[in-house]
């Protein structure tokens, strides 16, 4: 076997393709788990000019450790995580974006699991960071594994993002989420994709409360709906701002019912119906919704004539949101999917899937159809499907007919050639809360 550096392979891809049968196709069953290096296989006792030479850089390398991979692979359950069966994480968050956990922290828990992993089983972890909208943690990530190296040697840290789009679904805009790995957080791609979404969700806040008027305010939206750097994984931002302005407009006219001061009720009432008696969040910033705050209201005895929706409220929300103009996605909030395929048209090492297939298979009316045109809008660029998803949520998977259609949907996917990956979708504090293996 031959090393090279990643500055080599260009040229080795050039002199192989000159080599009679080159076939990038060609998969060998997979041994060697560590992406750190670039290899080319040179088969023993051939003519180089009769022999193909099968060149790994680390993306095909990882994708041959995804084709071996299977669920239990991706499953940290007790006996997975004490046997070494758990060896992979490609979908995970940190409080760069939406997760709980400090980057440093998160990798010294994966780093203390994967050497263990190591000593039993001789495999690395493989670990991907996958922030919304952000790559502030995977630049964090590589600064802190670079400065301790010996920490991480059993460690394959792949670099990146989970980003949103949205999409056309019968003449509706729709939203998904794609998992993409081996980015430069660093590249101008990334930096205006991203970058543009971010400022201009930023100019949509302030704009959307401008043109509410009296009554609402921008500090009142980030304090219970988004994190005060606007949360660049706020994908649908448009919708959060409609759930505050419904709910606070309802709690302004229940403050004129009661005699109250409006702003003071509602700190009240959102604190309470947010938050549980130890001051943690119990509704997630997603699910404040009109609906939920009129059950919270119910259930603890507020008498109010308001309505929970206000026609004349949601005239103006509709002004924000994404507009389909000639079948496409019209937004300065949104990626839509042309766009992110066409920032990376000239980067092929960056490789997609789509991140939990069965939320953006409800998005859609007939999801065989859907997830068609979304394949062919990326000309052959997601090669991955989140079949192992780890975190769908225990109401969802304890329905019988839930479960199917996941199961149909992910079938559907491998039918199309997607290769089939899994993630725990961690946004807690910890890489892992259950027992390492010993």
């Amino acid at each position: 076997m031959i090393k090279i550096e990643p500055f080599s392979y260009n040229m080795a891809k050039r002199i192989a393709k000159k080599i009679a049968g080159f076939d990038s196709s060609a998969q060998s069953r997979f041994e060697d788990d560590d992406l750190s290096t670039t290899q080319i296989n040179l088969p023993p006792f051939y003519p180089l000019n009769s022999t193909p030479i099968i060149i790994k850089s680390p993306q095909s390398k990882f994708i041959e450790l995804c084709k071996y991979s299977t669920f239990q692979n991706y499953n940290s359950s007790n006996e997975n995580i004490k046997s070494g069966t758990f060896r992979m994480d490609l979908h995970s968050h940190s409080n760069h974006s939406d997760g709980w956990g400090d980057v440093k922290q998160i990798l010294d828990e994966v780093a203390e699991y994967s050497n263990k992993l190591y000593a039993k089983t001789n495999r690395k972890f493989t670990f991907a960071l996958t922030d919304h909208d952000d790559v502030a943690g995977v630049i964090e990530a590589q600064q802190y594994i670079s400065e301790n190296k010996e920490k991480f040697r059993h460690v394959n840290f792949v670099p990146g993002v989970e980003l949103s789009f949205a999409f056309n679904s019968n003449g509706e805009v729709k939203s998904g989420e794609l998992l993409a790995y081996f980015i430069n957080p660093n590249s101008d791609e990334i930096k205006q994709l991203i970058g543009n979404v971010r400022t201009n969700r930023g100019k949509m806040i302030k704009n959307f409360i401008n043109r509410l008027g009296d009554g609402f305010c921008v500090d009142e939206f980030r304090n219970y709906f988004i994190n005060y750097n606007d949360e660049t994984y706020a994908y649908n931002l448009h919708y959060r701002l409609r759930n505050y302005a419904q709910i606070k407009n309802r709690i302004n006219l229940m403050a004129q019912e009661y005699g109250i001061d409006s702003r003071a009720m509602y700190r009240y009432l959102m604190r309470d119906y947010i938050f549980d008696d130890t001051g943690r969040r119990k509704v997630s910033k997603s699910n404040v919704t009109p609906d939920s705050f009129d059950k919270y209201l119910q259930e603890n005895l507020f008498e109010t004539n308001t309505n929970i929706i206000d026609k004349d409220i949601d005239k103006i929300c509709h002004e924000f949101y994404p507009k389909i103009i000639d079948g496409k996605v019209i937004s300065d909030t949104e990626n839509s999917l042309e766009l992110i395929m066409e920032t990376f048209k000239d980067n092929n090492s960056v490789l997609f899937g789509f991140a939990h297939p069965y939320f953006t298979a409800k998005e859609m009316q007939d999801f065989k159809k859907g997830f068609d045109e979304l394949l062919k809008i990326s000309k052959g660029r997601i090669v991955f499907s989140e079949n192992y998803h780890q975190a769908y949520p225990e109401e969802l998977t304890r329905s019988n007919q839930t479960r199917q259609y996941i199961s149909e949907v992910n079938s559907y996917l491998i039918s199309k050639g997607l290769v089939p990956i899994g993630g725990r979708d961690n946004h807690s504090p910890h890489f892992l809360t259950k027992p390492f293996l010993t």
